[in-house]
């Protein structure tokens, strides 16, 4: 019996959509132009957005809508400079370039993946050659979001942020991180990469720290606290560090 070019042609178009709509219904199906991340589909993260699946396209501002990570937060942890171009703007790929002169590995796409992984505490096995910022340690320390294991790895895996990574944007990181004043716009983000930790900063402000990536003066201000007040006693601990 024979089939007409028509029927099978058809049959074959039929045949594409019912399997495309079937992995989209099994959280399978992601197309390149789409920046909806594949799900975990298996075990107690199932339905849980997989950061193994975010791109190089992504923005940061995609990551923290999908994450829930500041877009602030990323930009800290791989110091980035935010005063010309907003967190948000960053993309993930962005980081091969800023550090594209590492000799011992890489920091890149696959980082902010690992970065995202460990604040989000979801499973993710990174690149064997892949690396994160020491600024990015300490901000997953200070969130409790490694165990001694994990830590361990990540002292082997880590690299301090000088003037050759990350250009221009990095040094003048670095020039803010040594100086170390509070200022108006200071973020809870800011006192943790000084060293200042999260249970210090609690006991001086009386009330947990649950936005890291607000601007200490706007947070005081919206709790009718005085910006002064504070900002002289967390100065007195970071000055003791």
């Amino acid at each position: 019996m024979r089939i007409s070019s028509t029927v099978l042609g058809t049959g074959v178009a039929a045949f594409i959509v019912v399997a495309v709509a079937l992995l989209m219904i099994f959280g399978l199906w992601n197309d390149e132009q789409s920046k909806v991340p594949a799900k975990f589909t298996t075990g107690q993260f199932a339905g849980l957005n997989n950061p193994s699946d975010i791109r190089g396209s992504y923005t940061f501002e995609d990551i923290e809508h999908y994450f829930s990570v500041p877009a602030e937060t990323i930009a800290q942890a791989f110091a980035l400079d935010t005063s010309q171009k907003g967190a948000n703007e960053y993309k993930a790929k962005d980081l091969e370039e800023l550090y594209k002169d590492i000799d011992n590995g890489e920091v890149g796409t696959d980082s902010i993946k690992w970065f995202v992984s460990l604040y989000d505490q979801v499973p993710y096995e990174p690149e064997a050659t892949t690396l994160l910022p020491e600024s990015a340690i300490r901000i997953l320390a200070d969130l409790g979001s490694i165990d001694e294991t994990t830590a361990t790895v990540l002292t082997a895996r880590s690299i301090a942020i000088n003037q050759t990574y990350a250009t221009s944007a990095t040094q003048e990181h670095d020039v803010a991180s040594e100086e170390m004043i509070i200022k108006g716009n200071t973020t809870y983000s800011d006192l943790l990469i000084w060293g200042l930790d999260a249970e210090t900063i609690e006991s001086i402000v009386g009330y947990p720290i649950t936005d890291r990536t607000i601007k200490l003066r706007d947070d005081f201000s919206q709790k009718g606290l005085e910006f002064s007040v504070y900002k002289n006693v967390l100065q007195e601990a970071l000055n003791m560090l």
